[in-house]
């Protein structure tokens, strides 16, 4: 069964249904349980002939496949034209050079499924690392549009999991999880892993900007979201207390952690120490802009929209009235989606003025349309009868 089936079958039974589709399905077994499934060798009978290859080929993949078993690519969720509508819109979004898109197979691949099915790929991620199933994740790609939020969201629906099962309370801030936004150095970083190192702990990097050594950071992050049950991080300075052994390793993450609690600056954290934790790390970058060995070790999920889609989910948003709960109309009697349109008329205004030569603006190029912009404006309109004043500074 393909991922973008898993997506499409599962729109009506709900994610709950889908969280034990995904563990269950045979699709996702170990490369030991393919091994194990495998039929026996065969006796190796090389072809003499290009002509007998190619005939011995067909002839094995018919017996295995009969003809009215033959999957068809509608059957894996992707039809004929998927693959190009997706690199249309890679295009649109990221823009081209020299005819190609700078971007990623795997935001490609997510291009190919709707907008509805790529937000739940997110928040199935999530959902993963958050109750320990998986080590790590990234979460990147188009700013502004809730990937934040869905996060938060899978939080929240754990915690009322926990609670109806009876099996603990929610997640607590501070406890369970830290979220981290900001600016993050590699110092920082190694001691906010010393923190939540403990199996069930959680730590959430959202939108921080690396800094002071950049190239030592993801060494952390590859070691931290590696594969294994157990991940050694080491960070070898002068400031660090040199250790040995695990045991010693732990020892002194205690003492540390005490001593900071104390405010006693002179203990030091260890040189190296054993992270069992997990991370989820959402960022603006795009695919390509993230290290191949974080790809190779934890999901990366590019969350990317057209223009024409972030203003159809937020439509979609403002009618189920998530956005704004609070609020029924703006100062001025206007609707939620009449504040909405407002906003699209206005940054499609820029956009095409933008878009002259004589009527461009120098400077920085304006950002995207986006939820954020939308709950900005939403606040101004629930406040003033003047709030189309503010839209120049909202849409930026």
């Amino acid at each position: 069964m393909g991922i973008a089936n898993l997506f499409r079958n599962n729109k009506k039974t709900g994610f709950d249904q889908f969280e034990k589709q995904i563990f269950d399905d045979d699709s996702l077994k170990t490369s030991q349980q393919v091994k194990e499934d495998k039929p026996p060798a065969t006796e190796d009978t090389t072809p003499e002939s290009f002509e007998e290859a190619a005939s011995t080929t067909v002839n094995d993949i018919e017996e295995a496949y009969p003809v009215s078993e033959m999957p068809e690519i509608t059957d894996v969720g992707i039809d004929i034209d998927s693959r190009q509508n997706a690199l249309d819109a890679a295009e649109e979004i990221f823009g081209s050079k020299n005819g190609k898109v700078a971007v990623g197979n795997t935001t490609i691949r997510l291009l190919e499924l709707s907008v509805e099915e790529r937000f739940q790929a997110v928040a199935v991620n999530a959902y993963m690392v958050l109750t320990g199933k998986a080590n790590g994740c990234w979460i990147i790609g188009t700013p502004g549009m809730g990937k934040s939020h869905t996060v938060k969201e899978q939080i929240e629906k754990i915690g009322r999991q926990r609670v109806e099962k009876k099996k603990g309370k929610p997640l607590e801030l501070g406890t369970d999880y830290a979220w981290v936004s900001g600016v993050i150095s590699p110092v920082v970083l190694y001691r906010l892993l010393i923190q939540n190192r403990k199996k069930g702990q959680i730590l959430i990097l959202d939108d921080c900007e690396f800094s002071g050594g950049k190239t030592v950071i993801y060494q952390m992050l590859k070691a931290a979201t590696d594969s294994y049950t157990v991940r050694r991080v080491n960070y070898a300075k002068d400031n660090m207390a040199s250790v040995r052994t695990d045991e010693e390793a732990e020892a002194q993450c205690v003492a540390w952690e005490q001593a900071v609690a104390d405010g006693d600056t002179k203990v030091k954290p260890p040189n190296f120490f054993c992270f069992a934790g997990s991370m989820v790390v959402i960022t603006n970058d795009d695919e390509h802009e993230i290290d191949p060995a974080v790809l190779d070790r934890c999901n990366v999920v590019p969350l990317a929209m057209t223009e024409g889609e972030k203003i159809t989910r937020m439509r979609e948003l403002v009618k189920m009235n998530v956005i704004a709960p609070d609020m029924e109309r703006a100062a001025d009697g206007t609707s939620q989606m009449g504040v909405l349109d407002a906003l699209v008329e206005a940054y499609q205004r820029e956009k095409a003025l933008q878009s002259s030569k004589k009527l461009s603006l120098s400077g920085q190029k304006g950002n995207p349309i986006s939820i954020r912009s939308l709950v900005k404006l939403l606040k101004f309109a629930e406040q003033t009868r003047d709030w189309r004043n503010q839209l120049p500074i909202v849409i930026q």
